[in-house]
């Protein structure tokens, strides 16, 4: 194209092609074509690439574009409608409907005793009041928005039982229906239950201290053949260990079942692993490895995730607080690492890192204090405060255990101490004799060379002794029952004032509880249940004549989106 310019002499402009606009997407068929809440469904159609939002009847559902031509979204509490399909090009909309049928979904879909969950029902009729249960009992009232959906939150009871529980929506008027499952857990995720490194289950509530008399073993599972302290962890009925010869296995709580096993190689036992999310981590004397949680079944090998090595040794296992893996080196650095990806974090200490290798898992308080022991006999603390501590004994410390932001720990020459408060220390028996002692009720409860003793954690008081059980190499509370590791056996004690409840088994660390059982290692993992409720059957979701509204509840009205 040719113009003049005000000079008259003709000038020219160089014309930049244009760049090609994106393809529109198209939506040409999608699978199922109904279906309750959860529902995966997939979109087929073109130029999905590069998707940025997918929607049922306008409601934002998660999706995974799989190519270019399908995407796999999960449909989320909406109404009955159009699937929508945004791309750089716009939007393109299904010319059919998904339709939705009655159903409901918890978030999440495992929660433990006295907690709660978040429940959504869908397909239901609108602006309609509806029941909803938990199990038989009538625990909330929800009003449906214009959509059919009603979205609530629901307290799983304190007592309720490890397993398959179920939450039913009914509505008063037609008495239309959608139920979904709940299991309820009450998981022991790393040594010592949590990062305060306590030793108490807060939420098992299975065994007391008259159901523990019947307890039985279950099933034993090889882990190395050595009597070697095994930390244990379990998480949704699976039992995880490494052993002295580098080998990971995965039991099957209930069955004992082996899952799958892998092998990192390294020494494995005494360094505690972690539970988090849907990984379980583990570390030898240089790596810490990731796998899958469910990575395998019927004894598959699996392997990791993710392998990160340290520039240092490591010392005393992992610790898992507020998301963030730690592990403990030579070097007397604590490590941050990332679950994910294994990334390391800048390391840090709470005193110095001159004292030795860090031979204990870091222990954190909730308020963000954290203490560890090292190789030359030194406990450091680093307080939330901001103050610091260091003290050292001949005889070496046990971990610490934290209630608020008061630790508690014992030390070799046979004593029990408290930091962060009045700084009470107590006499126990013998020496070189020492554990993590467990915190729970306002007790300490310590064991030594042939006692187990509960100390007022207040002042220091002594509260009971339960005497002549010989070497205590470790202790557990769940539900006011003490699970002390004495003499290589498994005992168990009455938290109130020490008598002897049942003893079974074989132990050579601290026992674990979790989901109704207690577990225990020596060389082998052993289970021990209650019989009764080892052969009781599953949940079983109830039948609409079973439940009975309750007319005392106020209605929680959900708005429409």
């Amino acid at each position: 194209m040719r113009f003049s310019s005000r000079s008259g002499h003709a000038a020219f402009a160089i014309l930049a092609a244009a760049p090609a606009c994106a393809s529109a997407a198209t939506i040409t068929s999608f699978s199922p074509t109904l279906g309750p809440i959860g529902t995966h469904v997939t979109i087929t159609g073109t130029a999905f690439t590069g998707a940025t939002h997918v929607s049922f009847a306008g409601v934002t559902a998660a999706y995974t574009v799989k190519s270019a031509t399908q995407i796999v979204a999960t449909l989320p509490g909406a109404a009955t409608g159009p699937i929508a399909v945004t791309t750089s090009a716009g939007t393109v909309t299904s010319s059919a409907n998904f339709n939705v049928t009655p159903g409901a979904l918890t978030a999440p879909a495992t929660m433990h005793p006295a907690g709660t969950v978040s429940v959504t029902a869908s397909g239901m009729d609108a602006f309609t009041s509806m029941d909803v249960y938990f199990d038989t009992t009538d625990v909330a009232l929800a009003v449906s928005n214009g959509s059919g959906v009603a979205t609530i939150s629901v307290p799983v009871p304190a007592n309720a039982l490890p397993g398959a529980h179920w939450i039913t929506f009914d509505e008063r008027s037609t008495h239309k229906a959608a139920q979904t499952a709940l299991t309820v857990n009450t998981d022991w995720l790393q040594a010592a239950y949590g990062p305060a490194n306590a030793g108490y289950n807060p939420y098992e509530g299975t065994l007391d201290s008259n159901s523990v008399t019947t307890l039985d073993t279950s099933w034993a599972g090889y882990d190395g053949g050595y009597s070697n302290a095994t930390p244990l962890v379990e998480y949704q009925g699976t039992i995880f260990a490494g052993d002295v010869n580098g080998v990971v296995r995965a039991y099957n709580a209930s069955t004992g079942a082996l899952n799958w096993t892998a092998n990192p190689g390294g020494w494995l036992a005494q360094r505690t692993p972690v539970v988090y999310g849907t990984s379980v981590y583990f570390s030898n004397a240089t790596n810490i490895f990731a796998y899958k949680v469910n990575c395998g079944a019927h004894g598959a090998t699996c392997t990791p995730v993710w392998t990160q090595t340290l520039s240092v040794s490591q010392g005393g296992g992992l610790s898992l607080y507020k998301g963030s893996l730690y592990a403990t080196g030579t070097d007397g650095n604590v490590y941050p690492v990332n679950p994910a990806t294994g990334a390391l974090g800048t390391p840090f200490y709470a005193y110095n890192n001159t004292s030795g290798e860090i031979i204990t898992p870091v222990s954190f308080s909730p308020d963000g204090s954290y203490a560890y022991a090292t190789s030359s006999g030194i406990l450091q603390v680093a307080f939330s405060s901001g103050g610091r501590l260091e003290a050292s004994n001949s005889y070496y410390f046990s971990p610490v255990a934290f209630t608020g932001g008061i630790g508690f720990y014992e030390t070799g020459d046979g004593a029990v101490h408290e930091i962060g408060g009045v700084g009470w220390s107590a006499t126990l028996n013998g020496t070189y004799c020492y554990a993590t002692p467990a915190v729970a009720y306002g007790e300490v409860f310590a064991g030594d060379c042939n006692n187990v003793s509960a100390f007022n954690a207040a002042d220091g008081g002594l509260d009971w002794v339960a005497s002549g059980l010989g070497f205590v190499s470790g202790i557990a509370v769940a539900n006011h029952v003490v699970y002390a590791c004495a003499d290589f056996s498994v005992v168990a004690l009455d938290a109130n004032y020490g008598g002897p409840q049942w003893t079974g088994g074989y132990c050579s660390g601290a026992p674990i509880v979790a989901n109704g059982s207690v577990f225990s290692d020596d060389g082998q993992i052993y289970a021990f249940t209650i019989p009764a409720l080892a052969s009781s059957s599953v949940h079983r979701a109830p039948s609409l004549w079973q439940l009975k509204p309750d007319a005392r509840l106020v209605a929680v009205r959900t708005p429409d989106r």
